[in-house]
């Protein structure tokens, strides 16, 4: 569960976790396998005063399968609760078009 509040007038916003998708905006070799950088964000106006408000999510990935690290960014809002990034590594991937063939 993903929550932000309105730094204008206060509202509180849930979105659950599958209303976002990570893509992957980085990656490196480093000594114990690849290091992956995903990236996503929640756009969303206050419905009761009309704020503008974004929430970018970061993670990192090292080594793969494994939770390194994570930060936020947030403008017009006040990030109260982040996504859960675990539950994000966990997923199973959608096999490729290819591969279902």
């Amino acid at each position: 569960m993903i929550r932000i509040k309105c730094k204008k007038c206060g509202t509180d916003y849930s979105f659950e976790d599958s209303e976002i998708e990570f893509e992957c905006v980085g990656s490196d070799e480093r000594s114990m396998g690849t290091e992956n950088a995903y990236s996503a964000e929640i756009e969303y106006d206050c419905e009761k005063c009309g704020n503008s408000m974004r929430a970018q999510f970061d993670l990192w990935e090292y080594p793969i399968g494994a939770y390194n690290y994570s930060e936020y960014l947030s403008f017009g809002c006040t990030v109260l609760e982040e996504p859960n990034y675990w539950k994000y590594l966990q997923e199973e991937p959608e096999p490729d078009e290819d591969e279902q063939q």
